[in-house]
């Protein structure tokens, strides 16, 4: 952000705990003789260089704030699957809200100074390594630190937990059953999971509540016990496409 004397801010959802204190921040900052707070109420409070819009997010922002121009915008809308109801409401929010700010930020004579993404479905910005963090686990022999086990993949695919003698069939090929109480009659495709907590096979729905092992993934443990020649060392290694 270039500092310079007389900027003018905008900032969307001052009224929620983030953009609360990057209200304060804004308001504090000498850089800025105007923030412009867009709230969905009246903030309750009032400081000189404090413009106070309440606007409905949902309409076109561009129609309630025409006029307004700003160098610099900051975006802190967001909701929570849990507030927003579903995953419909939740996109309106995280996305088409967001994207229609950017859209009005633009218009105002703002420009994109820094992106941040902070998610990408169920995984965060704190599981993320930049690539010279990459590099010294490497380095170090340790960059399997950095690999995300596979059970915690697919997550629209709800797990199911086998004990080792259900893991030692479904790795045969063997069609398995799950809880009707576990996973949603109907569901397509589940996951199973064994006592360790890995990823053993993605199964696909023949029946009700019964499952078919279409990817079976071989731990290191089954190799190595396949290569010492005991265990199940004749166990077909199954393929499919989800």
């Amino acid at each position: 952000m270039v500092e310079s004397a007389g900027r003018i801010a905008l900032l969307a959802g001052a009224s929620g705990l983030v953009g609360g204190r990057l209200l304060a921040l804004l308001l504090q900052s000498p850089q800025y003789t105007r923030v412009h707070a867009l709230s969905r109420r009246p903030l309750l409070f009032d400081h000189p260089r404090l413009a106070n819009r309440v606007v409905r997010f949902e309409a076109s922002l561009q129609a309630q704030l025409k006029g307004l121009q700003c160098q610099d915008a900051f975006c802190c809308l967001g909701t929570t699957i849990r507030e927003a109801g579903s995953q419909a409401a939740f996109r309106a929010v995280d996305l088409d809200l967001v994207l229609g700010y950017a859209q009005l930020a633009l218009g105002c004579g703002a420009h994109i100074d820094q992106l941040v993404r902070t998610a990408s479905g169920p995984f965060h910005l704190g599981q993320a390594f930049t690539l010279e963090q990459l590099q010294c686990l490497k380095d170090e022999g340790r960059l399997e630190v950095a690999l995300l086990r596979p059970a915690e993949l697919l997550p629209h695919f709800p797990p199911v937990y086998m004990d080792e003698l259900t893991v030692r069939q479904i790795r045969q090929g063997r069609d398995f059953s799950v809880s009707p109480f576990r996973v949603n009659q109907g569901t397509e495709y589940v996951k199973a999971i064994g006592p360790d907590g890995d990823l053993v096979a993605i199964g696909r729905i023949v029946l009700p509540h019964l499952y078919h092992p279409v990817i079976v993934l071989e731990t290191s443990r089954a190799k190595s016990s396949s290569s010492n020649g005991s265990g199940d060392s004749q166990s077909p290694e199954w393929t499919g496409e989800i």
